[in-house]
């Protein structure tokens, strides 16, 4: 999973007309706080075609523009949008969306390991997180801190071709359109009918295996060989990592932050019966 920003208005291109003959003003006049608004998309994808139909697509609002709630009958692509106070990400949105993605994964894949990819943003390195995410049965994998845009499927691969799906859906909508403006509702629609059309579409195993992240690395990119000066893919000395090679992987300053935990992943002892109540684990006496 990564997160990206959505713009409420994609970028012009050529043949948009960014300002009217003096005296008149753009049919599709965009104020500067549209012109500015962005929202966060947490995009999940999965080096499974099978799972990823059932894989959670999350859109982050403040309800500014979309309001408190989605004006859409049946949002497509599996989208799901949340809003909250920010449409930034935080530790309690991660939160949440672990038990979310938890709660997918044990329906679509059940009795199967899972591995969450995740870049060394600081909500991510909250100690609730690794928590949540053991409740989950979900082992957190972290990407090398500087290096997502090499090493993170999402940004090698999914968020340049979904936006621009999202433009050119947006376009021919606005072309469609009597005064030339996009309503919430078929922006949303936009949105998520973007989210169908590629996901389930691309066999995204391939994205997973070129940066090293599947089939024990035999498979990485030439590219990304020489965006690191490396012949070939270095031998991987049996055992885990030691505490110094794995404090490599995070970013500087954390040296409080327990490396071997992660490193060494083990699932709580469990202390009562399981419960899930909205999706979310809960532990009981009995």
């Amino acid at each position: 999973m990564d997160e990206t920003s959505i713009a409420l208005k994609p970028t012009a291109k050529v043949g948009t007309a960014a300002r009217g003959f003096t005296g008149h003003k753009a049919v599709d006049a965009a104020s500067l706080a549209e012109t500015r608004a962005r929202f966060t998309l947490m995009c999940t994808i999965c080096n499974d075609t099978s799972v990823q139909p059932f894989l959670p697509q999350v859109l982050l609002t403040n309800g500014r523009f979309l309001g408190k709630k989605a004006k859409v009958e049946k949002l497509r692509g599996n989208l799901s949008v949340w809003t909250q106070k920010s449409a930034w990400s935080c530790h309690a949105t991660l939160r949440r969306y672990i038990s979310l993605l938890g709660f997918k994964l044990k329906a679509a894949a059940p009795g199967r390991d899972y591995a969450l990819l995740l870049d060394c943003a600081p909500s991510h390195l909250h100690g609730s997180i690794k928590r949540q995410a053991k409740l989950n049965h979900i082992r957190l994998v972290y990407i090398a801190a500087g290096l997502t845009r090499c090493l993170q499927p999402a940004d090698t691969d999914l968020f340049s071709r979904l936006k621009e799906k999202i433009a050119e859906l947006y376009r021919s909508q606005q072309s469609m359109s009597v005064d030339g403006k996009i309503s919430p509702a078929q922006w949303l629609e936009i949105l998520g009918s973007s989210l169908q059309s590629i996901l389930p579409a691309v066999k995204w195993s391939r994205a997973f295996a070129k940066v090293g992240a599947s089939n024990w690395q035999k498979d990485v990119c030439q590219s990304l060989l020489f965006e690191f000066g490396w012949p070939s893919v270095p031998t991987i000395p049996p055992g885990p990592p030691t505490e110094s090679e794995a404090r490599d992987i995070f970013p500087k300053g954390r040296s409080k932050l327990d490396v071997l935990s992660y490193v060494h992943w083990k699932q709580p002892a469990a202390k009562g019966h399981v419960r899930l109540y909205k999706g979310k684990p809960i532990r009981t006496l009995d």
